[in-house]
């Protein structure tokens, strides 16, 4: 699911509840209909030993995922996945739970888009979220939602996305489309990167031992609601609830949660390449290696996943795409991986507690203007009857796009001139540069002021400092 510029990458999943693999691999998919949880109690003793067992048991050659699933009658059980069969030295029971092996193979996920996707064009401002995104350096992503953090506004998808696997610089643009889709840099950008989580790789690559773990793989970009929507294009599920699904309590807090609600939870999600797609929550509490790069040499082990099956349920291109769920549209989690059964995500509420954002269903953001006059610069020491610059720089720091502007600048309450700034984006700044020359020496202050109508904080929007003209040049060494 990832839009990495890599053919394709392994995903080999260590899954700390419920991996489906499907009729193939002779397990059943785990639906509303199958196996029910009996007793939740049990279901957390049980999660809690897989993930004591789950570094041990995977260091035996041959497994490569562990999970705590369902037995037919609804017991917890302690699955063990191996990439063939007769694999030795798996216990049959840990700490009161019945361990089954099951041959899986080894589980890929494609990274690029399939070759028979047809390009996504540009969508017309604001555009919709679940469209093609990106990087200017990579193929082309999933924008999965527009969210807020009560003054600003951002788009939500993957590092991998938006941060080009850690390689980025904050400030890049980011592309709606994503360069597959045609998308041209600065033509199409809707954004620049804010922030992301780091992915760490583990030391040992191909094999994590669990020294190492991340439980994200998000970015965020500054954008405006010029720039971005809050719902899907027409035919997908529309605006996503601003009220998280109800496992994640409190959304605000981290460790409130009750997991076992997402188990079997229907789902859907609207991506770039597959659109509107459904399918269930089949595992909570997973572990997963995922290889970044063809040899496998880039491995990061994620812990605290959402496994969701079918595999039809994103392809190549959904990386970033918000996972809700089909009652009522609730954020669920922000795909990242898969394979042919089953889709990776990350928890929601992880991914917006790191960065203290909440969804914006466009009915919670209060539109703010406000400039700061930021600095008062002179680049060398002013002498009088010489020439110099003085430069005034002033910053957006609301959450609406500012246009054409004046800055004016005084010396002593005398007025020297005033200039014409062709506005501001979000977060955007201007260095405003006014001639001068000194006409006595000593004190002067040097007032700038912006007159940016309608802005809503005066507390910023004007600045001063005194430098000290000198009557001739200092003499030289």
């Amino acid at each position: 699911m990832n839009s990495l510029r890599y053919p394709l990458y392994l995903v080999t999943i260590a899954v700390a509840l419920s991996l489906s693999l499907g009729t193939a691999q002779g397990l059943p998919l785990e639906r509303p209909d199958g196996p029910k949880v009996k007793n939740h109690a049990r279901l957390r003793a049980a999660m809690a030993i897989t993930k004591k067992h789950a570094d041990r048991i995977m260091k035996v050659r041959g497994v490569v995922a562990t999970a705590t699933g369902l037995a037919p009658d609804g017991e917890p059980v302690v699955k063990v996945f191996t990439s063939r069969a007769g694999i030795a030295g798996i216990p049959r029971n840990v700490d009161g739970f019945a361990v089954k092996v099951r041959v899986s193979g080894r589980l890929y996920a494609l990274s690029h888009i399939p070759p028979d996707s047809s390009p996504e064009g540009p969508w017309t401002r604001p555009v919709p979220i679940g469209v093609s995104t990106g990087h200017p350096r990579i193929t082309a992503g999933t924008l999965g939602v527009r969210v807020t953090d009560g003054l600003g506004v951002f788009a939500l998808s993957n590092n991998h996305v938006y941060a080009d696997v850690n390689n980025a610089g904050i400030g890049d643009n980011v592309l709606q489309p994503g360069t597959f889709d045609e998308g041209i840099n600065p033509a199409d950008v809707i954004g620049t990167l804010s922030d992301f989580e780091p992915i760490q790789f583990c030391l040992f690559s191909p094999f994590c031992l669990g020294l190492v773990t991340n439980q994200i793989d998000a970015a965020i970009a500054a954008t405006s609601t010029a720039q971005v929507g809050t719902a899907t294009p027409p035919d997908g599920y529309g605006t996503p609830n601003a009220a998280l699904h109800a496992a994640y309590g409190n959304q605000t807090v981290l460790g409130d949660e009750n997991l076992n609600l997402l188990l079997g939870e229907p789902v859907q999600k609207y991506g770039r390449t597959t659109a509107l797609t459904s399918g269930t929550v089949d595992g909570i509490n997973a572990t997963v290696d995922v290889c970044y790069d063809p040899a496998c040499t880039l491995v990061g082990r994620f812990v605290d996943q959402l496994v969701i099956s079918p595999g039809t349920f994103s392809d190549g291109g959904d990386s970033g795409s918000l996972v809700v769920s089909q009652n009522g549209n609730h954020p669920v989690g922000l795909l990242f991986a898969g394979s042919a059964t089953n889709t990776i995500a990350n928890r929601i509420d992880v991914v917006l507690n790191r960065f203290g954002v909440t969804i914006d269903d466009g009915g919670g953001l209060t539109p703010i203007t406000d400039v700061a006059t930021q600095a008062i610069s002179v680049p060398s020491v002013p002498v009088v009857a010489q020439p110099t610059t003085v430069t005034v720089t002033v910053r957006n720091v609301g959450n609406q796009p500012v246009g054409n502007f004046d800055v004016t600048l005084t010396d002593n309450g005398v007025l020297l001139s005033s200039q014409t700034v062709p506005g501001l984006g979000l977060g955007e700044s201007a260095d405003v540069i006014f001639p001068w020359l000194p006409s006595t020496e000593g004190a002067h202050t040097l007032h700038a002021v912006h007159q940016v109508a309608d802005d809503s904080n005066s507390g910023n929007n004007e600045s001063s400092t005194t430098v000290t003209v000198l009557g001739q040049p200092l003499a030289g060494p």
